[in-house]
């Protein structure tokens, strides 16, 4: 089932609401390209780099990690992200999950559209490799996703 992008704030209200924090709050971001799929309809952009290990921010790792943007159809004109990843945790006293906001940019860096925040699944077990697929739908114009050439990965943990 597709989700609409804006009950991710609503659930992420719910959760401060109850009062779950994360374990730690270490944070990154860094900017990766968006380049064409299999086809000009799709952009996918892979995680950033920054250990062997893949992305890892406080005690929280990703690798591998995709994102795709769907080219958007219909009026209003609506397009489909999904962010394809696994994640682990090298410590935790209760659980660890990733947050990310992904910022998309033009060639001169102009942001043309923002989503997140997005949490991963929570990961409760140490070393335990959790692999998942998160899917929302994105509105945005057909000339914003064909200005699309960047994006920030901004994760915490």
């Amino acid at each position: 089932m597709r989700k609409t992008i804006w009950m991710v704030p609503a659930v992420a209200a719910l959760v401060t609401a109850v009062g779950v924090a994360p374990a730690h709050a270490a944070t990154q971001t860094q900017n990766r390209p968006m380049t064409p799929y299999t086809d000009s309809n799709t952009l996918i952009s892979t995680i950033p780099q920054n250990s062997s290990s893949g992305w890892h921010v406080g005690d929280c790792y990703q690798n591998p990690g995709y994102l795709f943007l769907d080219r958007p159809v219909g009026s209003p004109s609506i397009g489909r992200l999904r962010w394809a990843y696994t994640t682990y945790t090298t410590h935790t006293s209760n659980f660890d999950q990733w947050h990310l906001t992904w910022t998309f940019r033009t060639a001169s860096g102009a942001q043309v559209l923002r989503v997140g925040p997005v949490d991963s699944v929570r990961m409760t077990t140490v070393g335990r490799e959790y692999t998942q697929e998160f899917t929302a739908d994105v509105f945005m114009t057909p000339a914003v996703f064909n200005g699309i050439r960047s994006v920030d990965w901004s994760g915490s943990c």
